[in-house]
């Protein structure tokens, strides 16, 4: 059935996000905080609710239905940490994945979802600006310390970087509360900075380099190795589509522009910053399988080598994260507080192996679903936009094993985009 919905429901949604998020750099909000963040997930329900009209269902909805039913399982596992904790954990998840229900009862069109891109595009893009700022003058653009102290603990000291100078600043925030946080939204900047690049239009295409050259050089600053990686493979995603498209050109124009913005946002970076050249040379000094063992490896290993033996239907809900420290308990000896690294293991605690499972088909699913779109459909710039997204869902799918994206808003996001592309593909009627 065609969705009725009006965009502005999508487009309300993404800006409350984003404005949300952009309020935790407001100081003295005290337990608001804690609201704050809660209300950007609860919002996602909300919207499942209250998000009018019919859609045809998503094909990836059986699969996510079967991944909230395993985690409400949950709820009657022995080591459960404490109800409310266990509810919490489910409303979590119904938050994260939940777009996939309400986004397709929009009326998204090619149209609409461009501007969804766009708009996340521009917020990531003057985050990372900021960003930018904010190392070149912390003292007027980046938080006062005493607060980035206050929410960052005793490490915070440890976030900082040495300029040329010999000053020493946090890493970029961006938009966010969270030193290192603008590389994230550096990365974003990055993707569809190339994507603007490929465009007929030369202002569009002066701007995606722009943001894309100011995206490298916070990743560089922020000294996040691991969003370097993750972007390098949203970009081969991007490009290997556009060429088995038969872009070959657009395809090796990405290439292009990618190794001298890479280049020239690493020369501006190590003309600023103490330590670039040394932090992202370590990528190169051993295999990368080894590099990736020595960082994060190691608790992919344990996962695999131990949790989903130890805990095969899950160690019980509530046992690690935000959620324990707010909801749960550190007192109950059979479910004591755990440690959660990367997304694999939160799958394992979760819902054990066939939450792991079914976390990983999900977001294959996407990825594949994305790259179908991209190949099948006549409409050039919906293609590039799947192209762009298929790139995304690459590297958000290898960062499973590095970080965890499905705890946290950006999680959310993801299954925006991919349910806007679906429903924009259908309702084009270029995908049945």
């Amino acid at each position: 059935m065609t969705p009725r919905a009006s965009p502005w429901w999508l487009y309300g949604f993404v800006i409350l996000q984003l404005a949300m998020q952009s309020a935790l750099l407001v100081p003295g909000l005290g337990p608001g905080r804690t609201l704050l963040r809660a209300a950007t997930f609860g919002l996602s329900i909300g919207f499942l609710a209250i998000v009018p009209g019919r859609n045809r269902p998503h094909p990836l909805a059986p699969l996510i239905m079967l991944i909230i039913g395993i985690v409400a399982l949950g709820m009657f596992h022995p080591n459960l940490n404490t109800p409310l904790a266990g509810m919490a954990t489910v409303g979590f998840y119904l938050a994260i994945w939940g777009p996939i229900f309400w986004v397709g009862r929009i009326a998204i069109t090619p149209l609409v979802l461009a501007n969804l891109i766009l708009l996340l595009w521009a917020f990531h893009t003057v985050s990372a600006a900021l960003g930018v700022l904010q190392v070149y003058d912390p003292n007027r653009f980046a938080p006062d310390p005493e607060f980035v102290k206050q929410i960052s603990g005793a490490n915070a000291e440890g976030l900082k970087v040495e300029l040329q100078s010999g000053e020493q600043v946090f890493r970029p925030f961006g938009l966010t509360d969270t030193p290192g946080g603008a590389a994230a939204s550096g990365s974003f900047a990055i993707l569809i900075g190339l994507l603007l690049i490929g465009t007929r239009s030369w202002p569009a295409a002066l701007l995606g380099a722009a943001s894309a050259a100011i995206g490298m050089f916070c990743i560089y600053l922020s000294h996040v190795r691991s969003l370097l990686v993750v972007t390098a493979i949203s970009v081969v995603g991007l490009a290997a589509v556009m060429a088995v498209r038969g872009w070959v050109g657009r395809a090796v124009g990405v290439g292009v522009v990618t190794l001298g913005v890479s280049v020239g946002a690493f020369i501006w970076a190590t003309a600023v910053g103490v330590g670039v050249g040394e932090r992202f040379g370590s990528l190169l000094e051993g295999r990368p399988d080894s590099v990736y063992y020595t960082n994060r490896g190691i608790f992919l290993e344990d996962t695999l080598n131990r949790l989903v033996f130890e805990f095969p239907a899950g160690a019980g809900l509530g046992r690690y994260g935000m959620i324990n420290l707010y909801f749960g308990t550190s007192n109950d000896p059979n479910s004591t507080p755990l440690w959660a690294e990367i997304q694999s293991t939160a799958w394992v605690y979760d819902g054990g192996i066939l939450l792991l499972l079914a976390g990983y088909a999900a977001v294959g699913g996407a990825l594949a679903l994305a790259v179908i779109m991209a190949l099948r459909v006549q409409d050039r710039s919906l293609a590039a936009m799947a192209a762009a997204i298929a790139g995304f869902n690459l590297s958000i799918l290898v960062n499973t094993i590095s970080y965890s994206n499905f705890l946290s808003q950006g999680g959310m996001m993801f299954w925006i985009l991919n349910a806007a592309l679906y429903t924009a593909c259908t309702t084009a009627r270029q995908w049945r």
